[in-house]
């Protein structure tokens, strides 16, 4: 019992750091910015994520709401892994959402979950998936809520810069929360790379010659 309450007491802690306050702030700047571009990609590196384990679940709310509604959605999570699945957080939280999903300019509608060491059952309204292979341009930020925008800038000049194709899938990673009120992210850019841009082309044509 009492291994059980210091176990969730862990998980609390490593919480309160993780969601300090700069991050939700920065997730309602960050989540929408899908225009403009600005300049200053040298940061960026193109990389290729592996398949992982993934507890989530769906939120769609309004924008205002956004930055309450992911800090209660994964303190529930974590709550519920700790007392029901073996399964043990594996990486920070992660806010996945698709541009063509987006229908109205004030709701936000996204995964938002965290990558566990396996598989584990469905805890309602808690779901489990297994994450495909994603290639993204990345950027690894720390600094001020308030720049965040101007990073996911950079990476959609860098996409185009280099005539990247977009997946349509972008996700954040929360790496911590930074005691003078900065916060440290991972963002990311769904892409297609080009092996696959060829395969796919010459599937669409009838071709029985491609190959990755």
């Amino acid at each position: 019992m009492n291994q059980g309450r210091d176990n969730m007491h862990k998980v609390t802690r490593q919480l309160n750091k993780r969601f300090s306050a700069g991050i939700f702030t920065g997730l309602l700047i960050s989540i929408l910015s899908t225009q403009a571009m600005a300049s200053g990609a040298n940061n960026i590196s193109i990389k290729s994520v592996q398949p992982f384990h993934f507890f989530y679940t769906r939120i769609e709310t309004e924008k205002h709401q956004l930055a309450d509604k992911i800090k209660t959605k994964a303190m529930d999570m974590s709550v519920k892994l700790a007392k029901r699945s073996n399964a043990k957080i594996d990486g920070p939280l992660i806010l996945s959402y698709r541009s063509g999903e987006q229908q109205s300019k004030q709701l936000i509608a996204a995964d938002i979950g965290f990558p566990v060491s396996k598989r584990t059952k469905r805890l309602p309204p808690y779901k489990y998936r297994k994450a495909k292979a994603f290639d993204c341009a990345s950027l690894t930020f720390t600094g001020k809520a308030a720049q965040l925008e101007q990073q996911w800038q950079q990476l959609y000049r860098f996409s185009r810069e280099q005539q990247l194709n977009l997946n349509g899938e972008s996700r954040m990673l929360l790496l911590s929360g930074e005691a003078d009120g900065n916060i440290h992210v991972e963002l990311q850019l769904g892409i297609i790379k080009a092996a696959a841009q060829k395969k796919e082309h010459h599937l669409s044509t009838g071709s029985i010659t491609a190959r990755l």
